[in-house]
């Protein structure tokens, strides 16, 4: 097995800060690797990008979501009785669903509207990302809803 690449500062916390979501696609990047080791508040840490990562980072018998956050936080990011909590790795998960549900209902019972031809792909190495050319709707119209 080859070893791991390793960055040699001292510590990449303030790096991670403000390169957010691209932090780890850099570091690969850097050193041509899908792995490499950093320290995060001078801890090591390994960061692993690609659909290897994925599947060792949702694999439960290599991880657990169990006590990773404080009591009082999980009601308000994980939902009541923390459902959300011990099947998924999103904070806030469970509003977000709660929202899309929402906003799909109103888009789809509420109002007629169009959506013009566009450029709806979206840049991979960014998180979150939007459609290249957003996502426009126009001749948006409030239906009347029957009484």
């Amino acid at each position: 097995m080859s070893q791991i690449p390793t960055d040699f500062a001292p510590d990449s916390t303030l790096a991670l800060a403000f390169n957010g979501y691209q932090f780890i696609s850099q570091g690969c990047q850097r050193h041509q690797s899908d792995v490499f080791q950093t320290r995060l508040l001078f801890e090591k840490t390994i960061c692993l990008k690609g659909a290897d990562a994925a599947h060792i980072f949702y694999d439960v018998e290599k991880f657990t979501r169990q006590g990773a956050a404080p009591k009082r936080a999980q009601k308000t990011l994980f939902g009541e009785g923390g459902d959300f909590y011990l099947n998924h790795r999103c904070p806030g998960e469970w509003i977000t669903i709660a929202l899309m549900m929402k906003t799909l209902e109103f888009l789809t019972c509420s109002i007629t509207y169009e959506v013009p031809p566009q450029d709806l792909s979206v840049s991979l190495s960014q998180m979150p990302t939007v459609p290249e050319s957003r996502f426009i709707i126009s001749n948006v119209v409030k239906a009347i809803s029957p009484v």
